[in-house]
């Protein structure tokens, strides 16, 4: 007998959707404050390409992550097919972004242009656009509240994240410590 990844995939319950969704906020919080630590260090500068590709795969992992919550609408963890009231939801997101939907697809423009033109393929284009990951992060940790206040039972998230906010912090003060390790060594 042949393994079936269409039917395994099929047979994600809601739990699994939501237990999953919030899987990859956690992911998206955990290279964000990887990225961003990195940025702010010497580390980067020190003469060696290894912290420079480090850190941006963590945000290219941002992106991919980010992707599959708000991009993908044909994906598994896409919002709208994990949220149960998807209009009140959206509604909801873009006002707790201070976004108009337009501007909102804008982002989404970004993220997915840079997702498809220099993570996915290298393509044509020669100016790489980084996104900037403001909104992202406020989106996500939009998205992983409403799963958590809204649509999760009692048992549905045992053992994940309740607050992305705090697995973003100690991850940062895992990361800064790393980077001045790396700085203090003498060359």
């Amino acid at each position: 007998m042949g393994h079936n990844p269409q039917a395994q995939a099929a047979s994600l319950t809601p739990r699994d959707r939501l237990r999953r969704a919030v899987i990859l906020c956690c992911s998206f919080a955990k290279n964000l404050a990887y990225y961003r630590a990195g940025q702010d260090t010497e580390a980067l500068r020190a003469g060696t390409d290894f912290w420079r590709v480090a850190n941006n795969n963590f945000l290219d992992m941002c992106v991919l992550e980010w992707c599959r919550l708000f991009v993908d609408k044909g994906g598994k963890h896409y919002w709208g097919k994990v949220i149960e009231d998807s209009a009140t939801f959206e509604t909801r997101l873009l006002t707790h972004l201070g976004l108009s939907g337009e501007e909102f697809q804008g982002s989404i423009t970004v993220m997915k242009r840079y997702r498809d033109k220099f993570i996915a393929h290298l393509d044509e284009d020669r100016t790489m656009l980084i996104p900037r990951m403001d909104v992202a992060k406020r989106a996500v940790w939009f998205y992983h509240g409403q799963i958590v206040s809204n649509e999760a039972a009692a048992n549905d998230l045992v053992g994940l994240a309740t607050d992305p906010d705090t697995g973003y912090k100690i991850c940062m003060i895992e990361a800064q410590s790393v980077y001045r390790m790396v700085r203090s060594r003498p060359s």
